[in-house]
């Protein structure tokens, strides 16, 4: 399993600045359309998914409740 899927796992938010593979995308958004997690766009700094913050926004993704 890869570091972003364990991260996932345990309940991060998971914000790509370009450490997410396209097997782990893959899988990312297998769990978005089964309902398990979420994907919006949002701010990676000073919190990873937030609504504000610093530099482009970035695809995130998190499991349905650790999602803010």
């Amino acid at each position: 399993m890869s570091h972003t899927i364990s991260s996932l796992m345990a309940g991060e938010v998971i914000c790509d600045i370009g450490q997410v593979t396209k097997d782990d995308r893959r899988l990312l958004d297998r769990l978005v359309r089964k309902g398990d997690a979420v994907k919006w766009r949002g701010y990676w700094f000073p919190v990873a998914g937030a609504s504000f913050g610093i530099g482009p926004l970035k695809m995130c993704w998190a499991l349905k409740g650790a999602a803010q």
